[in-house]
């Protein structure tokens, strides 16, 4: 992920899109008491577009939400390279969703959401910029790159997250 790129260039060149990071608490029987999930959404043209009409309300795209696991708090994301699971896509309303999940699978709470934008969106690689705008004045903003791991195994991910300043 080299290059001088700033997030000046951010607005310029490419259409922005939503994320939002979810700290989602287990049920108490769970084998682990929370974890991460980054919800990302794709451009329209995106090969991993889905649909969800059944679940969408006039509010809401009805593409789905890229979506993956981390284990490690996204204050610990900065300058750091480690392994996420692929989930299944989420439904566009769990970008601004906080409280409970059917069916007793724990609640979740918004931790960080923002605007990003694509560079690179193939099967095994994802990059993009990433400005946060909430909570206000949160850092830091970059570029994001996960990587499909080839270990064979369809939810294996690694993600990258590279502080870049000057916005």
């Amino acid at each position: 992920m080299g290059g001088n790129s700033t997030l000046e260039e951010f607005e310029k060149n490419l259409p922005t899109f939503r994320f939002t990071v979810l700290r989602h608490v287990l049920p108490l029987l769970a084998q682990r008491e929370c974890h991460w999930d980054l919800l990302l959404a794709p451009p329209d043209n995106s090969p991993y577009q889905t649909r969800h009409p059944a679940n969408s309300t006039p509010f809401d795209s009805n593409a789905g939400l890229l979506t993956f696991e981390a284990l490690l708090p996204p204050d610990e994301w900065a300058n750091n390279k480690f392994g996420v699971k692929r989930l299944p896509d989420h439904r566009p309303l769990y970008l601004n969703y906080e409280g409970p999940i059917s069916s007793d699978r724990g609640h979740v709470t918004r931790v960080q959401s923002g605007l990003i934008q694509w560079k690179v969106l193939q099967e095994d690689l994802l990059v993009l910029s990433i400005r946060q705008t909430w909570p206000k004045d949160t850092e830091p903003n970059g570029l994001l790159r996960i990587a499909k791991l080839p270990d064979n195994q369809e939810n294996s991910w690694e993600l990258q997250w590279k502080v870049v300043t000057g916005v």
